[in-house]
């Protein structure tokens, strides 16, 4: 994902991403906490967006608007995150079938995603 970034972005890169580990660490606590739970949303932290626009994959946003991420567990420690620009002050609290929803549509854009969940399922299977 950052090949085509220059030395001095990938520092950057890496600095986000190590920035959002506590995010990273809060979205496996809350499947661990919901097992019943497939898919969460939240608002995407500013490590998240930062990477964004520095990957050329996130925009600033319109007055009243903010990044969220709607994310789905796939199999344990294997997340998937689909990002989405909505007003400011939406409720993140929804329930699994919601969140599905708005998975489903901000991941619409994404090629081949239920292979390549798939494949992350069978990976993690033999890695067991």
């Amino acid at each position: 994902m950052n090949a085509n970034l220059s030395r001095a972005d990938r520092r950057r890169f890496d600095r986000f991403c190590e920035k959002n580990e506590p995010t990273l660490a809060a979205d496996r606590r809350f499947f661990e906490r919901r097992p019943d739970r497939t898919y969460r949303v939240r608002l995407a932290s500013a490590a998240e967006v930062e990477t964004l626009r520095l990957t050329g994959r996130g925009s600033e946003t319109p007055a009243g608007y903010r990044w969220y991420v709607a994310i789905r567990h796939v199999v344990q420690d294997v997340r998937v995150r689909a990002f989405a620009i909505g007003r400011d002050g939406l409720d993140t609290d929804v329930s699994d079938a919601v969140a599905a929803n708005i998975y489903g549509w901000a991941s619409g854009s994404i090629a081949n995603l239920p292979e390549f969940e798939s494949a992350l399922r069978e990976q993690m299977a033999g890695d067991a």
